[in-house]
């Protein structure tokens, strides 16, 4: 087998899986659409976010994801104009929501990770530098005409990589990678607060922590993947201003309780068992907990290429 070193350097992005999304095809966003339009084209192929397109110009001029949407909503509207504009019928099923809000007026607040092309030229390991280094979610793959082609994500990329023996693999974690302190939100508190903490902090998720003030024991998680999944629906939206217990208890459809989700390690996890735990859970970050369960760090994808292939 070889090493993760030469697959990389010897991959073109020409050979890398098609998005699995719309048939292979690039979803793309019409710069001048409607900003209710563009979470609706979102919702009909279930994906979280898609390249704005300016065909005046001819070019890409970002991206728009669901967490933009999310922030949107936090700086729009308070618990008084949530409840006077009727909002948890659904954002999906109310357009008027946006008013005549286009794409292209919230391009500059959306896309925290921005438009960043990459040529299909390149290789695989041009396509980790750039992930790992620019922090963003996903790459745009441009052919030699300038058209978009594929979107590569860090999710995929380090689905692809898993299967490679990794450098230091039986090494334990330690505090050698990641994030401390971190970020979290208080199961007590509402969607709302969760959600304006991601905006605040630029993040894409948060750890939930008890309403202990001394016990910040891990117990869910809230991420970009949750605004999906409230503003779809008209009971879940009603709960945006209702404590992240509600959400989470409707949404798994069992009671809250306190346990060690799977999306937690140990700082004694080996680098190999955060990245299969990582690939198999489907998720994009781990939390380290000590023997309390207590937060200790957050590892996240880029984390992740950082240590592996940079």
């Amino acid at each position: 087998m070889n090493s993760l070193a030469q697959y990389l350097s010897s991959l073109p992005l020409s050979e890398f899986s098609q998005t699995s999304k719309n048939g292979g095809k690039v979803v793309t966003i019409p710069h001048d659409c409607s900003v209710a339009e563009a979470v609706r084209t979102l919702a009909e192929h279930d994906i979280y976010s898609a390249p704005i397109y300016n065909k005046e110009t001819s070019e890409y001029i970002g991206m728009i994801d669901l967490i933009d949407i999310a922030d949107l909503l936090t700086e729009k509207y308070d618990l008084s104009e949530f409840r006077k504009r009727d909002l948890c019928k659904s954002i999906f099923k109310k357009p008027e929501v946006f008013g005549n809000m286009k794409v292209n007026e919230i391009a500059n607040i959306a896309s925290r990770g921005g438009f960043l092309p990459i040529s299909i030229e390149s290789t695989l390991k041009d396509a980790v530098f750039l992930l790992a280094e620019n922090n963003v979610h996903r790459l745009c793959v441009m052919d030699n005409e300038n058209n978009l082609v594929n979107i590569i994500s860090q999710s995929a990329v380090i689905e692809m990589i898993q299967k490679y023996n990794l450098e230091g693999e039986e090494q334990s974690i330690g505090t050698g990678i990641g994030t401390s302190p971190v970020v979290y939100a208080r199961v007590g508190q509402t969607m709302m607060e969760a959600l304006k903490i991601l905006k605040k902090y630029n993040v894409y998720a948060v750890p939930v922590v008890g309403d202990d003030l001394t016990d910040n024991s891990i117990v869910s998680n809230i991420s970009s993947k949750d605004v999906k999944y409230i503003c779809g629906n008209a009971e879940q939206m009603n709960m945006l201003y209702q404590p992240i217990s509600k959400f989470l208890a409707s949404k798994n459809s069992v009671a809250l309780e306190t346990h060690l989700p799977s999306f937690t390690v140990k700082s004694s996890a080996t680098i190999r068992q955060v990245v299969d735990k990582i690939v198999s859970n489907k998720i994009h970050r781990v939390y380290v907990v000590d023997d309390k369960n207590c937060l200790v760090s957050v590892i996240t994808l880029t984390d992740l290429l950082k240590a592996l292939c940079v």
